[in-house]
């Protein structure tokens, strides 16, 4: 029998036992859903059954991001077919992951039609309970010439792919958009905007499942980084995350990968091939917002990125220990960018803070940079009332000093700095011929600004190893004979 269930050798021929699980086997024949990390079965997928109690608002997005073979692709399917099928065919254990009745309208999207048919169709076959099928036959339910699965409950799944027209992504409306893999197309961005409309009468939602190949694309940007926010929910898992997967499997699998794409296929991780500024920033760098009561006794330091478009300007505190906070943030754009009105703003978040810097770090080239009556933008600020110190700006000895500061867990962020964050996590680093380092410049004001303070406030030098101490005379002693030599010696030197 392949019911999955493990039976004791002393029972294996017991012929009640034989009975039970022929019946078991009927009903998971009948039902797939029924095995499907069934809590009585062996194997459980954890990931998967997480993913499925997200509970995604109106025009949500929940994502299972994952390395190569993890079973995300399962586990999206699944979680259509328990919205598509009648209440009554859903398992007891996944009754509680049903959000939509019959009908319920689905589009799955894809990078080629290639993927609908090797894989997205085999499974939609796999685990549609024949009761939802007419007459229990799926051949019958999928029409090829327009790519549509048809329950006799009205459901409908439509599968489309990322090289069709945006036409074929319009004129409908659908309770559901699965992005199996992101879309890899030049006009993704267009492609999803088109797809969400088809999710406003409804009140619809999106699930992605990919695995992060293609770097930082839209799903790096609206999903993983907004991963906090009410509407958006991401399940992270590996290979060691998949119950089926040993660990002889992976290790085999990843001797031939680099660390990127150990990173990308084995973990699930984003991964820029150029490699980040800040690989050293992880969630634990990231604190809730502070209270002003927090920031009381603590120095208080602004770093300000000037610029006729955007200006950015980074709050940072500093406490008895040195240890960093940025606790808020401004981007200024266009008119609001000029030094008299952001100044206002400074002031106005100072304001609402309670705090009174120390010093304000600005970009040094602003003593040279001159606006359109000739002033100097730091003789501007001082005008508008802000008094402003040159900052150092070598910018590889700025980035170590941030890096330093994130190994040793001497800055955090606020959550509330979304902005700040969403450029330190996409922050790249350039590839020159000679090897020298540099930055991407690129979405990267309050990371110049943030250089700005932190290299005002450097953190001291730390020695790995203490240097061994030199042994110092004291007048009427001296040290044992061993103390100055290896090995004793005798009274005739090495002829001893």
């Amino acid at each position: 029998m392949s019911s999955g269930l493990v039976v004791p050798d002393h029972l294996k021929n017991d012929p009640e036992v034989i009975a039970e699980l022929a019946e078991l086997e009927a009903i998971f024949e009948a039902n797939p859903l029924e095995r499907y990390n069934n809590p009585l079965l062996p194997k459980y997928h954890e990931k998967q059954m997480e993913f499925h109690a997200i509970e995604t608002p109106a025009l949500g997005i929940k994502g299972l991001i994952a390395g190569n073979r993890c079973g995300k692709t399962i586990g999206c399917i699944v979680d259509d077919v328990i919205q598509l099928v009648p209440r009554e065919l859903v398992p007891e254990h996944l009754k509680a992951f049903k959000k939509w009745e019959p009908p319920c309208h689905i589009w799955v999207g894809a990078p080629k039609l290639a993927k609908h048919e090797d894989t997205i169709l085999p499974l939609f076959r796999k685990f549609l309970p024949k009761g939802a099928l007419p007459n229990g036959n799926f051949g019958k339910s999928y029409k090829s010439q327009s790519r549509i699965i048809e329950l006799p409950c009205g459901s409908t799944v439509g599968l489309k792919t990322y090289d069709q027209d945006l036409d074929a992504w319009a004129s409908a409306e659908v309770h559901r958009i699965h992005w199996d893999e992101e879309p890899n197309t030049p006009n993704s961005a267009q492609l999803r905007s088109e797809a969400r409309a088809r999710l406003l009468s409804t009140g619809g939602e999106e699930i992605i499942g990919m695995s992060p190949l293609l770097g930082y694309s839209w799903v790096y940007d609206d999903v993983w980084l907004k991963r906090d926010r009410p509407n958006v929910n991401v399940v992270r898992m590996g290979m060691k995350d998949n119950p089926w997967l040993t660990d002889e499997m992976i290790e085999e699998f990843a001797a031939g990968l680099t660390e990127d794409e150990r990173r990308m296929r084995i973990h699930g991780e984003f991964v820029h091939v150029g490699g980040l500024v800040y690989p050293q920033l992880k969630d634990r760098h990231y604190v809730d917002p502070p209270t002003r009561e927090h920031l009381e006794e603590q120095s208080i330091f602004l770093g300000i990125d000037p610029g006729v478009n955007t200006t950015a300007v980074v709050f940072v505190a500093f406490d008895n220990d040195n240890t960093a906070l940025v606790f808020d943030e401004l981007y200024l754009h266009d008119n609001n960018a000029i030094p008299e009105n952001a100044a206002k703003a400074i002031y106005e978040k100072l304001s609402l803070w309670n705090v009174d810097p120390s010093r304000y770090m600005i970009d040094p080239s602003a003593r040279n940079r001159s606006l359109t009556d000739a002033r100097r933008v730091q003789d501007l600020y001082k005008i508008a009332g802000i008094r402003t110190t040159p900052a150092q700006n070598d910018r590889e000895t700025g980035v170590f000093e941030v890096r330093r500061r994130l190994e040793f867990d001497q800055i955090f962020i606020s959550k509330g700095c979304s902005k700040l964050r969403w450029e330190m996590e996409r922050y790249r680093q350039e590839e020159k011929a000679d090897g020298r380092f540099d930055v991407l410049k690129e979405d990267d004001h309050g990371c110049d600004a943030l250089r700005y303070v932190c290299m005002a406030r450097p953190l001291p030098l730390r020695s790995p190893l203490a240097r061994p101490q030199k042994p110092q005379w004291v007048p009427g002693t001296a040290p044992p004979m061993t103390s100055r030599r290896r090995q004793p010696v005798g009274p005739m030197g090495r002829f001893s």
